[in-house]
C-alpha cells in the first residue's frame, strides 16, 4: 500500500487542465476525493497515482474572507 504526503504548499490548477505528476515515479494522478475545510484545517484533493499507487494530498490555499 502507497503512503500519504502531504503537499501543503502546493495549490490545485484553478483551470482543471494540468493533471498533477507523482512525486515518486512522475506517473498522472487520478481524483480520488475531496476532504473540506474543517476548523483551522485547510481543505484537501487527494489524489492516487496510476502507476505506484502512492496517495497524494494536495492542500487548497484559502485566502483570508471576513
Amino acid at each position: 500500500m502507497g503512503h500519504c504526503s502531504v503537499a501543503e504548499d502546493e495549490a490545485p490548477s484553478k483551470g482543471g487542465d494540468a493533471t498533477p505528476a507523482c512525486r515518486e515515479c512522475g506517473q498522472p494522478l487520478e481524483f480520488q476525493t475531496f476532504l473540506p475545510h474543517f476548523d483551522d484545517r485547510p481543505a484537501y484533493r487527494i489524489f492516487r497515482c496510476l502507476g505506484c499507487g502512492v496517495f497524494e494530498w494536495i492542500a487548497e490555499q484559502v485566502g483570508d474572507q471576513a
